[in-house]
């Protein structure tokens, strides 16, 4: 049994009437400009595209980014850069969590990894480069110190 036609004014009769040699009616062309209207590589295509997806205009623009801080020599801190693109990764979740969710969660894992290479760098209270000759420097002391007091 050969599966139901489909109605006129729909994409699937368009091409039917194309398959078929017939001719297309209005309601049918109309359906197939309907269809196409979202493929369409035109300028005018592109642009209405663009347009759609501009934010409203009562929304305020980002401000303008503050700059570095540096230090006498000129340098820029890595931390530094890396506090600023953590705030400005911020600021792009919010505005993607309105309009496109699915990259909102991408950069939320960037801001993940910024936090941790910021952790990295600072230490979180750790410890880190003190070798194998100052921690037996520390403990000769110590223990030259609890000599001296006995």
């Amino acid at each position: 049994m050969p599966p139901p036609r489909a109605a006129c004014g729909t994409y699937g009769a368009y091409r039917r009437h194309l398959k078929h040699g017939e001719k297309v009616d209005a309601a049918c062309r109309a359906a197939q400009k309907e269809h196409d209207g979202g493929r369409s590589t035109s300028a005018p295509a592109r642009a209405a595209r663009a347009a759609a997806k501009k934010p409203p205009a009562d929304e305020t623009p980002p401000a303008p980014p503050t700059p570095t801080p540096t230090t006498a020599d000129g340098h820029v801190s890595r931390v530094e850069v890396l506090k600023e693109m953590l705030e400005d990764s911020r600021t792009l979740v919010k505005a993607l969590m309105k309009t496109d969710p699915a990259r909102a969660y991408l950069q939320q894992r960037e801001q993940r990894e910024i936090i941790r290479e910021i952790a990295e760098l600072q230490g979180n209270g750790q410890v880190k480069g003190v070798t194998l000759a100052d921690q037996l420097a520390e403990v000769r002391a110590r223990r030259l110190a609890a000599t001296a007091a006995s």
